[in-house]
């Protein structure tokens, strides 16, 4: 039977008469002296029954204890053998033998009488923990007669409590049953007890020290009686110190009186339980006045937020100024202290202390006899006297009737003194307490009780004013945590305080009783949780078990939830609110808590071995009392824990969050100080409430000295309160009090300090309170706790401890930062509006005390709207403006940022709403006028207008993929860009009036004009209209009968920007059915706005700018700022690829394979998460810095989460100076080499955050609409991805955006998010003016004050409210957004409103455009530029667009915008057309087919041909002109490779390219391949300007000099640039003629030859072929002379190009998929070199090169300064040596065959990437940290060589091809566009290519850069003209055919 251990109740042992019968026969059995011990099992649960078979052998044979016993017999010794065979089996542990060897040894001793006990040299067999009785040693031979051995020295006897001596024979005083009295410890040395200090009356602290008084020694007194002014204490944690003097704690708790002075002054008190057994103050309220003025009532309390309420007459009033009152004051004596006054006679000073109220009372000697209340007295001079009067008062017995007392008149006080002073007759004033019938001399603490108790006050007379009917009903409960989707979680590792054998005890308040959620959770690999359901649910690793019990509704219930670790036992139990319990019993795993874990509370947690799980729904409801016990609670048991004292308990207990803290994101285990956090702002965190659960018993805990949970805690509060009360030079001056008094504030301060988990700046507190009552009972002229001020802390700052900021905190420099409200050198100066709402939050509290209003904002403390601004938040402008006074015209508009101005001058915003509205109505519906917003950053956006006029309709649309117009469409119809003058109907015109502009005119009888003007990716909509026709108007632009009030639908002096929104979208919202609008073309955002698409592209950022690794502070969720958390959602489309990358140091990657893989630096782990393709996925990394332990959550898309965790060594994660990639691989400088993959999705919502978020705030962030007004301060970067913003995606915080290439080059894409996202509530209150980015504040409100302040602006004619408006936009937009792109916006806004309605043609545009240019965005730079119609070149050149021409572009062409040169010419520079033949004209308007040509436009030319020849002839000529072989000559359409002729084993092909020619760019010819019996002969041109014709042959260039022979294939060389190549065989011919218009050539075979032809030139009726592309079945017209002439179309283009399509080749080998033909260089010993180089890039380049080594060895690139930089091609792979360091990367080049070999150099990272594409296209990357001069100036630069003056870094020579090397400024992306731009063909013009050295010279030294020829920016520096080719006599290098561009 077991007996519960203290302190549940237990059965006592007495003497029994029971009727038993005796039977003397039967055996006499002793059993076990030591009662059975249930023992864990340890590390020797792995015996073997042998093994313990020999142990207990071992035992029971020992010699002397077999000797011994022996005549006892074998069958009782072998009786208990079996039991410890089967007790050391069953435990697992061999110290289970213990019980069945001292069971025989007492029997035995016993029966046979030995003189000693016979197992006695058996101790040494057993564990020190095991118990064994009486001796310890390694011999046995000490004695321990009532204790055990030390756990670490064996030869210790460790005393049981209540005995000492080394022995632990002798018993210490009050005996083991009593020890000292239970008032303190024994001393094992000394046998003395250690009493507190008032017991040391007697040796067992039975007997109160000299000068403390009552039962429990409780109680102190000092006389007072020599005081003209007394003083009385209440303080926070319930310490009373009387006007007689007398001192004791209280335990009460309600309302009580405090100290009355009737009927005048009132002061009443809330207590409640705090503390575990305190009693703390909530509430004080004081009622003054008298009857002729009427009594005021003050209620105070503290929020959880640590500040002040006030409530003045059941008011709500902050009291920030001395308030006047008949008779009275009230006055703000800091943040934390209040002053209320009477005249000198009475005075209350109230702080806050924490969340409780702590509370001194002043008051005249002549006053005390007339109080009444607990701190009452009757000026007592002794003792006696004190206690009488608690011994035989009675408090009040009947109600006071408070409510019959009259209300003051004067309900507002005055704030300055009035101007007749009165005093309230405090000396009338009486006591009505009443006293007992007989004295009670009995001072116990029951007698305290009951005196307190007496003052409680009646319902009736009741003055606290509460604020909620919870707080009143809160008392014993103290305070709760009240859940709502958000949890606490622990911050320390519960392994620490969960045992195996564990119960978890809470109370709860379910709001919709079962089915409010998940209670609580530990997780580890194991997860475990109590979750509310339809019934009471245990989860266990998915498994439920459902114990059928339920909670009720908005009721304490208590959970109480038993484990044993051994077997798997659970019991869980449900309180109901009375108190009854109900049970449910299953078995769990074993051993569910001996691993480390989280605990959350509200909240379930994944477990951290990545299997996936649903998760429960967050608890709804409140929690108090959560209690880890350290056992499994029996059930015979558990009814006693309903309502046990956890005090008593302390013993049993682990944990103990009681949530009395009441205050800021951290509550706190009372035994250990563990925490538990809460989330704290911004994220949803549980709130504070106040408590009603139900009382738990009464503690028999000692008052003064229960209270340090450990001794530590105890040793610190000591030695900081010795000091204080002790040491300083107070204790001096407070001689005079008794020592019963000092001591008693000694034990004060250390409960204060260990109440408050060891906190010792609480003990300050007492100190200070211990200098009042030495003043006041002193007679000191000065009070004495200023060296205790001195010890630091913010305590009494604005009375005793005065600071020199009284109203805020003293920065390092000794500058104040003042609390909200304040201002002045000092913080005492309050600003207008008070502290609830400084300026009225619409403006800022200056130094000298002024509200700087915002501009819709006026009056001393903002609390008005300015002139001409209306609504509840002024948001509504109405200005009676001059612009439109001497013009019929009215005018409207609409800005990029949704801002509306009506005809009638209202402005308003509609922000926050999204969709179609109707802007403007005429004529019933025959005009309409409708305006679309989109998500944006502001949060709306125009991004596109349509007009419908009669039914016609034109939309015009902000789409990004026009880039500098606006996309326009007449119906459904899109018009192009020379279409933008388009007639709609004869009413109704668009026109182009620059490049962002389109006007949209509309003739009488509406006369209207409506421009559209681009800004970025948004619209501003201008709105002119005739004023008779818009009297009637309709929509959000009004009407323009000059009356305002009739503009909006909504009551302007009320409204507010949410109410304008609502009624605007409910009044002028146009569904889909009605919109003007294609819906295809509409941007539908959510509000996640956009995505980012990386299909196969990727983007890279900035340089991390922001340090982790040095930060050192603490975040509010309890984490290192070194630690970060990186949260992202992701969309894949297929798995593979990488969806996130950070290199550093090493490369951290994120890759999308079927389970998730993450990679640092060479270590990889697969996660056991799989991402769910096609939809959004949440990924978030939270990584430990200093523990290299990284956190992995994965959430799908319902939620479902996947957590790990892992040992990752990637210190660098995110930290300062690297960079990251989404879509692709960062490289690092850590030497390993990758495969680039890149990844195909998309990406959204990309957030790194300051530290490790903890599990409870994960779960917040799913789906989270990461706001950066919210987060600003918790973040480190921020990517929204809200609009599309070209190849940038913008860090909101702004340190490091990302950007990708642009086109041509692969890039992502921006998509409309389908993301659905959330917002957690943010903060209630916000600074006006506020940023979210410091980065960018000083620079938006530098450019927009800049504008508007300048002089141009300020004196203009424009409104002055307006100018203001706009500034304030300008302001708020850019810094909101942290966008100076939105702060450019309304300055665009205001000069365009400028333009059309300024009477003072004030030239706007000219002052913007001098604003910050190097900031400008590049719409605003080219209208700037006078780019009227083109785009600013990085040369800021106008580049015109088509159809224009001149400097600024503003000359148009020849011909319609849309027909330049009617379409079949070209715009020169001079704006002269330049006519293609046959047309002519001065706008080739003219067309005359000559000489044989016919067909639309003269297409084809037919020749006759002598048909008496035997041979015959075809041409291919300038500008890819070809003449067949039967007389017929057009033009190729197309670049590509041609079939030109074959017949039998002889072919021949063309290859067609864009090239240069002395008046356009056009298609030549470019080479001839000539392939014979398989044998090839390409036949090309030089790229030199001379021409001349490049023979190759064998895979070599072949010097034809006069005449040669190749394969059956003879060459003549006539002439430089001439060449006859010939069959003989076929007696065909091809002449080839080289110029500077590219490669001419004639073919000469005979007519047999031909008629077996095929290809280009074969057919013998060319026009017939060509007019027959489109027959499904045409006959051969060489052998047929009939064709189904329904097929036959007339000759054009279109069927040239059909006909010519049918020889175009992909399949030619070599070369394959030629577009050009390129030429390489061969390198053995020597190769090109460029030095005094001085125009490398300076932000970082890629150099390109196409690389066939033919062996290993050698130098193929350097670079070379003062520095030595070489790639060498190495066996092993490519190697990078600087400065004397080799690299190798593990790529390693194909022999024989062609590379692609990119090296990009990151400046700002000095690492130096290197990209190897193998021959079949896969890309491998691999980094290395070089230093930040390795491309220093200056340096020179060579290919397949070291320079000369270099020694060499390899002995071996780089043998092999090098072709098409070029320099590039694009970013590299990861190296997606290495990867997806392998081969690839480009020309002078690519874009970013900066220098190019194609070398396809084919001969000399030379090799030209063809891009510098075009001329290269100023500010690269000088340009190369050439890269030298080195010969030398043994190896000469040599240009050769090889490589293959795609």
């Amino acid at each position: 039977m077991i007996l519960p251990p203290k302190p549940f109740p237990r059965p006592l042992l007495r003497i029994s008469d029971a009727p038993i019968v005796y039977q003397p026969e039967a055996p006499k059995y002793i059993f076990a002296s030591v009662p059975s011990r249930k023992r864990r099992r340890t590390a020797d649960n792995e015996l073997t029954l042998s093994q313990t078979e020999r142990f207990c052998d071992e035992l029971f044979n020992e010699e002397n204890f077999r000797n011994a016993c022996s005549s006892l017999g074998d069958a009782l010794v072998q009786s208990r053998r079996e039991d410890c065979i089967t007790d050391v089996t069953d435990k697992g542990d061999r110290d289970a033998a213990v019980d069945s060897v001292v069971a025989l040894a007492d029997y035995c001793e016993e029966v046979l009488a030995l003189a000693e006990w016979p197992a006695r040299r058996l101790c040494s067999r057993f564990s020190n923990t095991a118990e064994f009785p009486m001796w310890i040693g390694a011999k046995c031979d000490k004695p321990c007669y009532f204790g055990t051995a030390d756990v670490d020295d064996q030869e210790v006897c460790v005393c049981n409590e209540g005995y000492w001596n080394v022995s632990c024979n002798s018993e210490c005083p009050g005996g083991a049953a009593s020890l000292c009295s239970g008032f303190g410890p024994c001393n094992t040395s000394t046998g003395r007890c250690e009493c507190p200090e008032n017991r040391r009356g007697s040796d067992d602290c039975s007997a109160c020290s000299g000068g403390w008084h009552g039962t429990d020694c409780s109680l102190t007194f000092q006389s007072t009686v020599t005081q003209a002014r007394v003083m009385a204490k209440l303080t926070d944690t319930g310490y009373a110190h009387t006007v007689d003097g007398l001192h004791f704690r209280l335990t009460n708790v309600g309302e009580y009186h405090v100290l009355n002075l009737l009927p005048f002054v009132m002061v009443q008190g809330k207590f409640i339980r705090c503390h575990e057994h305190f009693s703390c103050v909530a509430f004080i309220s004081v009622r003054l006045g008298d009857d002729t003025h009427g009594y005021s009532t003050l209620t105070v309390r503290v929020t959880p937020d640590m500040t002040f309420e006030f409530t003045l007459n059941g008011l709500s009033n902050a009291i920030d100024s001395t308030l006047h009152f008949a008779g009275f004051n009230i006055s703000r004596l800091s943040a934390s202290e209040l002053d209320v006054s009477v005249g000198s006679d009475f005075q209350i000073i109230i702080r806050a202390v924490g969340v409780y109220i702590h509370t001194s009372v002043v008051i005249s000697r002549d006053l005390v006899n007339a109080t009444d209340g607990i701190l009452s007295g009757r000026d007592a001079s002794s003792i006696s006297d004190a206690t009488n009067h608690l011994l035989t008062s009675a408090g009040y017995v009947q109600p006071l009737n408070v409510s019959t007392y009259p209300v003051a008149t004067q309900q507002k006080p005055q704030t300055s003194q009035l101007s007749e002073v009165q005093e309230l007759p405090l000396s009338t004033a009486a006591s009505a307490g009443n006293i007992h019938g007989e004295d009670r001399h009995n001072l116990s603490k029951s007698a305290v009780n009951s005196y307190i108790d007496g003052w409680r006050v009646d319902s009736r007379d009741m003055i606290i004013s509460y604020p909620t009917v919870a707080h009143q009903a809160q008392t014993a409960g103290g305070y709760s945590l009240k859940f709502h989707n958000t949890s606490a979680y622990s911050v320390f590792r519960p392994q620490s305080v969960i045992s195996s054998d564990v119960t978890f005890e809470l109370f709860v308040k379910a709001a919709n009783g079962s089915g409010s959620g998940v209670l609580f959770s530990y997780a580890s690999s194991h997860v475990f949780a109590v979750v509310s359901l339809d019934s009471l649910v245990v989860l266990v690793n998915g498994t439920s078990f459902d114990t059928e019990l339920s909670l009720q509704e908005d009721k304490w219930n208590k959970v109480v939830i038993t484990y044993r670790g051994d077997d798997g036992m659970l019991d869980a139990y449900v309180f109901n609110s009375d108190g009854v319990p109900q049970r449910y019993t299953a078995v769990l795993p074993t051993d569910m808590f001996t691993e480390d874990g989280t605990l959350a509370l509200g909240q379930w947690q994944p477990p951290r071995n990545g299997r996936k799980q649903e998760r429960p729904n967050s608890f709804d409801g409140s929690m108090d009392s959560f209690v880890v016990w350290g056992l499994w609670i029996d059930p015979a048991f558990i009814k006693d824990v309903w309502d046990m004292n956890l005090h008593d308990a302390a013993n049993l207990l682990n944990v103990n969050w009681q949530f009395d803290e009441g205050k800021r994101d951290l509550a706190v285990d009372s035994l250990q100080g563990h925490g538990l956090r809460l989330p704290g702002r911004p994220w949803i965190s549980p709130q504070w409430v106040p408590s009603d659960i139900p009382a738990r018993k009464t503690s028999d805990a000692n008052p003064l000295t229960d209270t340090c949970k450990h001794e530590q805690q105890r040793i610190d509060a000591t030695t900081v309160c010795e000091f204080l009360i002790r040491n300083t030079s107070m204790t001096q001056q407070c001689m005079s009090l008794n020592s019963a008094v000092v001591d008693m504030y000694v034990m004060f301060c250390q409960q204060e300090v260990c109440i408050n988990n060891g906190d010792i700046s609480t003990a300050r507190k007492v100190a200070l309170d211990f200098a009042d009552v030495c003043m006041y009972t002193s007679s000191l002229a000065a009070w004495p706790g200023l060296e205790v001020c001195d010890t630091g802390g913010d305590l009494r700052r604005g009375t005793q401890c005065y600071d020199e900021c009284r109203f805020g905190t003293t920065s390092t420099s000794g500058q104040c930062n003042c609390d909200d409200g304040y201002t002045g050198p000092h913080c005492d100066d309050l600003c207008p509006g008070g502290t609830r709402s400084p300026c009225s939050l619409h403006g800022r509290c200056t130094v000298g005390g002024d509200c700087d209003c915002e501009h819709n904002w006026q009056g001393h403390d903002c609390n008005s709207c300015a002139e001409n601004w209306y609504g509840s938040d002024c948001s509504v402008l109405v200005v009676t403006s001059s612009f439109q006074q001497y013009t019929t015209t009215k005018v409207a508009f609409v800005t990029p940022t949704a801002t509306y101005h009506t005809f009638d001058h209202v402005q308003f915003v509609v922000g926050n709403k999204i969709g179609v509205f109707s802007a403007l109505e005429l004529s019933g519906d025959r005009v309409k006028l409708q305006i679309h917003q989109v998500l944006c950053d502001l949060p709306a956006c125009v991004d596109a207008v349509a007009l419908q006029v009669d039914g016609d309709s034109v939309t015009v649309y902000a789409e990004k993929d026009t880039k500098y117009w606006p996309s326009v469409y007449v119906g459904r119809t899109k018009i192009t860009y020379g279409e933008m003058s388009t007639r709609v109907s004869d009413t109704f015109d668009v026109s182009l009036l620059v490049t962002e502009k389109i006007t949209m005119h509309v003739k009488e009888p509406y006369l209207l004009n409506v421009t559209v003007y681009l800004m970025h990716h948004f619209l501003h909509v201008t709105v002119e209209v005739d004023g008779n026709t818009c009297q009637n108007a309709t929509g959000l632009l009004g009407s323009c009968d000059d009356n305002s009030d009739n503009d909006v639908p909504f009551n302007m002096s009320t409204a507010s920007l949410d109410s304008i929104a609502g009624v605007l979208s409910q009044q002028y919202e146009v569904t889909e059915d009605k919109s003007l609008f294609d819906p295809r073309l509409l941007k539908r955002l959510s509000q996640a706005g956009y995505a980012m698409s990386l299909n196969n592209t990727a983007t890279t950022s900035a340089v991390l700018s922001h340090s982790f690794s040095n930060a050192t502070s603490k975040t509010s969720t309890g984490s290192s700022n070194k630690d970060v958390t990186v949260s992202l959602l992701v969309k894949p489309l297929s798995y593979g690829g990488i969806i996130l990358s950070y290199g550093r140091r090493k490369t951290f990657a994120l890759i999308n394979d079927v389970n998730v893989t993450i990679h640092c630096g060479q270590d990889s782990v697969v996660t056991s998460s799989s991402n769910s393709l096609g939809e959004w996925n949440q990924l978030v990394l939270a990584y430990e810095r200093d523990n290299r332990r990284l956190h992995y959550y994965h959430m799908n898309a319902v939620g479902a989460f996947t957590y790990e965790a892992f040992n990752v060594d990637c210190a660098d994660f995110m930290d300062i100076g690297g960079r990251v990639t989404l879509g692709s691989w960062q490289a690092a400088g850590d030497n390993v080499k990758h495969t680039v993959t890149p990844f195909a999705g998309q990406i959204d919502d990309l957030s790194v955050w300051l530290t490790q978020l903890p599990h409870a705030v994960i779960y917040q962030l799913f789906h989270l609409n990461v706001r950066p007004s919210v987060f600003a301060s918790n973040l480190a970067y921020l990517y929204t991805f809200i609009e599309d913003d070209g190849p940038t995606a913008r860090d909101v915080m702004g340190a490091a955006d990302f950007r990708g290439a642009q086109s041509p080059w692969q890039h992502p894409t921006w998509l409309p998010s389908d993301l659905e996202v959330y917002d957690l509530p943010s903060p209630t209150r916000q600074q006006p003016f506020s940023s979210n980015n410091v980065n960018t504040q000083g620079i938006i409100d530098a450019i927009c004050d800049s504008f508007f302040k300048s002089s141009t602006v300020k004196s203009s004619d424009i409104e002055i409210k307006i100018r203001d408006h706009f500034h304030s936009q300008c302001l708020q937009s850019g810094r909101r957004s942290a966008n100076m792109k939105n702060a450019y916006f309304t300055m665009a806004s205001f000069a365009e409103l400028s333009r059309v309605v300024s009477t003072g043609h004030n030239d706007f545009h000219t002052v913007l455009c001098t604003e910050s240019k190097t900031l400008q965005p590049q719409w605003l730079r080219r209208q700037c530029a006078a780019c009227l119609f083109g785009a600013l070149g990085d040369d800021g050149k106008c580049k015109c667009f088509h159809g224009y021409w001149g400097p600024s572009c503003t000359n148009q062409c020849p011909g319609d915008r849309g027909a330049v040169c009617s379409g079949h010419g070209e715009c020169l520079p001079d704006g002269l057309c330049h006519c293609e033949a046959p047309y002519t004209g001065t706008v080739c308007e003219n067309i005359s087919c000559v000489g044989g040509s016919f067909g639309a436009g003269c297409t084809v030319t037919q020749m006759s041909r002598n048909q008496l020849a035997t041979t015959v002839v075809a041409y291919l000529r300038s500008e890819a002109v070809v003449s067949t072989l039967d007389g017929t000559t057009f033009q190729l359409p197309v670049t590509g490779v041609y079939e030109v002729f074959a017949a039998e084993s002889f072919s021949l092909w063309t290859t067609v390219v864009n090239c240069d020619t002395l008046i356009r760019t056009a298609m030549c010819f470019d080479s001839l391949l000539l392939s014979y019996d398989g044998e090839q002969v390409l036949v090309n041109r030089s790229s030199s300007s001379t021409g001349h014709v490049t023979v190759w042959a064998d895979g070599r260039a072949i010097d034809v000099r006069s005449r040669d022979r190749h394969y059956g294939i003879d060459m003549v060389r006539t002439a430089t640039n001439t060449l006859d190549v010939s069959v003989e065989r076929l007696h065909t011919l091809v002449s080839v003629e080289i110029d500077t218009n590219g490669l001419t050539a004639t073919l000469l075979t005979t007519k047999s030859v031909w008629k077996a032809a095929t290809g280009l030139v074969s057919s013998c009726n060319t026009s017939v072929s060509i007019q027959a592309t489109s027959c499904s079945d045409v006959l051969d017209p060489c052998t047929a002379s009939v064709h189904p002439q329904s097929c036959l179309t007339s000759v054009s283009v279109s069927t040239v190009h059909n006909f010519t399509a049918q020889f175009l080749r992909s399949d030619v080998d070599p070369p394959a998929n030629i577009t050009s033909i390129a030429t390489s260089i061969y390198c053995e010993g020597s190769g090109m070199f460029t030095d005094n180089i001085t125009w490398l890039p300076r932000d970082g380049f890629g150099i390109e090169m196409h690389i066939k080594p033919l062996r290993y060895g050698g130098v193929i690139f350097s670079y070379t300064n003062s520095h030595v930089l070489a790639v060498v091609n190495d066996v092993t792979g490519l190697h990078v040596h600087y400065n004397n360091h080799i690299y190798s990367s593990g790529l390693v080049l194909a022999l024989n065959m062609w590379s692609q070999l990119d090296l990009y150099w990151d400046v700002s990272m000095a690492t130096l990437h290197v990209y190897l594409t193998s021959p079949a296209g896969d890309t491998r990357v691999f980094a290395v940290q070089l230093t930040a001069y390795a491309f220093n100036p200056s340096g020179t630069m060579s290919f397949g060589q070291l320079p000369a003056n270099v020694a060499d870094v390899v002995n071996a020579t780089f043998v092999g091809y090098l072709a098409e090397m070029r320099l590039w400024t694009r970013p590299h992306s990861g190296g997606v566009l290495v990867a997806g731009n392998w081969r690839v063909a480009v020309t002078d013009t690519t874009p970013d290519l900066a220098h190019y050295w194609k070398l396809n010279e084919a001969r000399g030294t030379v090799a030209f850069d063809v891009k510098a020829g075009q001329g290269l920016p100023s500010d690269l520096g000088t340009q190369p003209s050439r890269v030298e080719c080195q010969r030398s006599a043994a190896h000469g290098g040599y240009w050769h055919h090889q490589v293959k561009l795609r």
